[in-house]
């Protein structure tokens, strides 16, 4: 796998079995609606509760674990076959994926758009450019209208899709996706998609900030104990930038 590309498939339990919809009884299909309303609300409420504890990670690894299970709990509240989390390089306005989470018994497509271009979704593009959230419910719909985006999805055995705009400070940052939602998704289900996107990416960057702050204060470190020693045994020390041709006396005897 591609060593960019930050994919685990998060391991669910497939002792689920859904129930045969065409050979249910009126009751049943009643039961049914009622189980599978209930089940979201209950995803729903998971989710807000996650929330919190993205602010409390210490590391990357325990960053990862979380989203895998914010992603799992959107998919499971959905009932989409995948959901994922793209990234986006403002300068080669290109989205990477970075995280995937699939439904029992739904392939990976580890290879599959690892990698898009604003060129190869113009449409989309367009869309997140106003802020604009994607709900597609039938692909076919599109074919005459998102031409580029209409083929990777049927690429990809779609026929239906969600895609949020994430932002970060009023910056495009990314997308989140979900393929083959169930129908009729509320739309508090979507805000609360843009809402969960928006935080991760807060939380990711704030990590990826203190980062390199601790890198920067390490390499400071490392920095002022190497002039000290050299303070120690030497009559004159200079501090020199060639970079940006700047000169400065630490000591001089």
């Amino acid at each position: 796998m591609n060593a960019r590309l930050q994919e685990q498939t998060w391991k669910e339990s497939t002792t689920e079995k859904n129930m045969d919809k065409n050979s249910a009884t009126e009751p049943e299909k009643r039961s049914n609606s009622y189980n599978s309303q209930k089940a979201m609300q209950q995803y729903a409420a998971a989710i807000l509760q996650k929330l919190p504890i993205i602010d409390r990670v210490r590391n990357a690894e325990e960053m990862n674990d979380v989203i895998y299970q914010m992603l799992s709990l959107l998919g499971k509240c959905s009932g989409a076959d995948r959901v994922y989390l793209f990234d986006r390089d403002q300068e080669k306005d290109t989205y990477n994926k970075k995280y995937e989470w699939c439904a029992p018994g739904i392939p990976a497509q580890h290879d599959f758009l690892e990698s898009v271009t604003g060129n190869q979704a113009p449409e989309w593009r367009k869309a997140f450019n106003k802020g604009e959230i994607l709900v597609i419910p039938d692909v076919e719909a599109v074919k005459e209208t998102m031409p580029l985006e209409y083929a990777f999805l049927k690429k990809s055995g779609v026929h239906s899709e969600i895609v949020v705009p994430v932002y970060n400070r009023n910056r495009l940052a990314g997308s989140i996706g979900l393929d083959n939602p169930m129908e009729n998704i509320s739309q508090l289900f979507i805000q609360q998609v843009s809402f969960v996107g928006a935080h991760l990416n807060t939380a990711r960057e704030n990590m990826r900030m203190l980062a390199v702050l601790e890198k920067e204060l390490h390499q400071k470190d490392e920095e002022q104990e190497t002039l000290r020693v050299l303070c120690a045994d030497s009559t004159s020390v200079f501090k020199v930038n060639l970079l940006e041709d700047i000169a400065e006396t630490v000591k001089l005897e």
